[in-house]
């Protein structure tokens, strides 16, 4: 009998484990237990058009780099590679906050066309 037979014989011959632990309940008052909500009324599904996303605010000038057009479709900053941004030539940006970049490029789709540098002239790299 080789290995891979010896492993099914000792599966099949394998009783499957009884869950026999219960759960204690979470008082009236409480209405969450250790498993969320104990009432699926109050749920509703949430569309992909959903208000729940924040809309950006329109004080707040800060892109994600995911808006640029320097960043390729790998992650890789365009701008630092090329030396206009104080950064290695390998950067790739973690896009999780927004941020000012003076080698910011928009993309076409954008409403404000301006460069990095022309909207923020107050960023400068020291290189």
């Amino acid at each position: 009998m080789n290995y891979l037979q010896r492993l099914k014989a000792l599966d099949s011959t394998k009783a499957a484990p009884v869950a026999t632990a219960l759960t204690a309940k979470s008082p009236v008052d409480d209405p969450f237990d250790s498993f969320g909500s104990t009432d699926i009324g109050q749920f509703s599904e949430i569309s992909p058009d959903s208000t729940t996303t924040n809309p950006r605010d329109a004080l707040d000038d800060r892109r994600y780099c995911r808006e640029c057009s320097n960043l390729t479709s790998k992650g890789r900053c365009l701008a630092a590679w090329r030396g206009e941004i104080l950064a290695g030539s390998h950067y790739y940006p973690v896009d999780d906050i927004p941020r000012r970049c003076e080698g910011f490029a928009p993309k076409p789709d954008d409403s404000d066309q301006r460069a990095g540098r022309q909207r923020w002239p107050g960023l400068h790299s020291t290189r």
